[in-house]
């Protein structure tokens, strides 16, 4: 049986030196071609000593980012907003973000925030995700921000977020945008 779907799976990944600069500061950076991730599935893979965004998908497209686990991100000394699982989603299909386990051991840079789930906005029309079942820990610093989501550029956000655990984190919760529904929160 043939499927279009594309996979990121089962994966450890260090901090190494790829062939890019881009590639050199996240661990997965979906970003290609006009569809972005359109249908992937981004799954059980193992991040950690990321200098910027563990994963970094834009475009999302009835994706699925799940199961992964992150231990570091945003470990650069460089300030800046830095992601666990950071996407911007398409308005036509739904995605999903379920039962990752975000983690950073420290959020040293005082000039960096650090948002360990987020939707940084809606490409166009009206986003849809659900964001279920993730366990999230910090470092116990008010630059931490458990769940981020944004309607960026896009006419709304609708998130299902539910059953997820935030802990030691500045911020379990925060939206930007007129029209960002989070249903139930957290």
């Amino acid at each position: 049986m043939s499927s279009d779907l594309s996979r990121c799976r089962v994966n450890l990944v260090q901090q190494v030196e790829p062939a890019t600069p881009a590639a050199r500061r996240q661990a997965v950076l979906l970003n290609e071609g006009p569809e972005g991730p359109s249908r992937w599935v981004i799954e059980r893979n193992h991040l950690y000593g990321v200098p910027e965004h563990a994963i970094h998908a834009h475009r999302l497209y009835g994706t699925s980012i799940s199961d992964n686990y992150i231990e570091g991100f945003g470990e650069t000394a460089q300030g800046g907003i830095w992601y666990g699982i950071e996407a911007t989603i398409q308005g036509d299909k739904a995605s999903t973000i379920a039962n990752n386990k975000v983690f950073t051991g420290d959020e040293d840079n005082g000039g960096s925030i650090y948002r360990y789930i987020g939707i940084s906005g809606v490409n166009y029309n009206h986003g849809v995700v659900s964001v279920t079942g993730n366990a999230v820990r910090g470092a116990g610093t008010p630059r931490g921000f458990g769940l981020y989501y944004s309607q960026g550029g896009g006419d709304g956000l609708t998130v299902a977020s539910s059953g997820n655990i935030i802990t030691d984190i500045g911020s379990a919760l925060a939206t930007e945008g007129d029209d960002v529904m989070v249903t139930p929160v957290i």
